[in-house]
């Protein structure tokens, strides 16, 4: 239970980061700002949603009822 509010808040921190970062393109004046909005969000954004994969992915590894049976 506290794995999956853990990997919900890390997925929904991305996704914020991502929106962020596609409305600093839209939003900004300059080439230098919309590159740095670009970059920064999307890259903040893309470590959540990876960090939420992989805590899937070892939550399910790990706490898989037949996961003992395999080793």
């Amino acid at each position: 239970m506290v794995v999956t509010i853990i990997i919900y808040t890390m997925l929904a921190i991305g996704i914020f980061f991502n929106l962020l970062g596609s409305i600093g393109l839209l939003r900004f004046p300059d080439v230098y700002t919309r590159l740095h909005a670009g970059t920064k969000c999307t890259t903040f954004g893309s470590i959540f949603l990876t960090g939420a994969v992989i805590v899937y992915g070892l939550k399910e590894w790990y706490l898989h009822p037949t996961a003992g049976s395999s080793i």
